[in-house]
């Protein structure tokens, strides 16, 4: 990696602050040669007739930001750099990257890779680092008791619970269904007197 020579003044300028909820460095102040943010999301949609399409939905993605951060200082100071962002890599937490021009607040490190060179006398270690954001959401328990659902509350009428109703006593059955039921089973006896076998039986 090539570094440009840039004044002190702009340094001071271009410094980033990576700060833990009580105001803490979580790393020290890095000077910051390029990054990129990017804001990302997805439009969920449905294909209709006539090769259209309905958006309805909008799901955002976590903020994510690429930097090439810049330490400079003796072989000491630049390793204590390393042992604090393999740190912040392991730990499950969030701080806030404070830049010239805008804080971002709950960002965790995701991964980073690194490399060392000597610059007027001093060890310089460059990292490029990526952030992502952390969102946490407050998930919301029912104690609905989803083992009995009834036809109402159904969408379809198979979908309702079935209920245990015991045994049960057959009921004797009407005049009119013990007629129906001799009816059927004379002519159930008169067919199978009809029935005709092939020729040779």
């Amino acid at each position: 990696m090539t570094t440009l020579p840039i004044s002190d003044k702009q340094k001071q300028s271009s410094k980033w602050r990576f700060v833990n909820e009580q105001g803490r460095n979580v790393l020290p102040d890095a000077v910051v040669f390029q990054v990129s943010v990017t804001s990302g999301g997805k439009v969920v949609s449905e294909p209709i007739e006539k090769g259209s399409f309905m958006s309805y939905n909008k799901v955002t993605s976590p903020l994510e930001i690429n930097a090439d951060l810049s330490f400079s200082g003796t072989n000491a100071y630049l390793q204590s750099v390393i042992d604090m962002i393999e740190n912040l890599k392991q730990e499950i937490s969030y701080f806030s990257i404070v830049t010239p021009v805008y804080e971002y607040e709950r960002m965790t490190l995701q991964n980073y890779d690194y490399s060392l060179n000597a610059t007027d006398g001093l060890g310089v270690l460059h990292i490029n680092a990526q952030f992502v954001e952390i969102r946490e959401v407050d998930v919301a328990y029912s104690s609905v008791d989803v083992s009995t659902i009834t036809a109402a509350d159904a969408k379809n009428p198979s979908d309702a619970s079935k209920v245990n109703t015991g045994t049960t006593t057959p009921a004797e059955p009407t005049g009119e269904q013990q007629e129906a039921g001799e009816r059927a089973e004379s002519i159930m006896h008169k067919g199978i007197g009809k029935v005709k076998y092939p020729s040779g039986k």
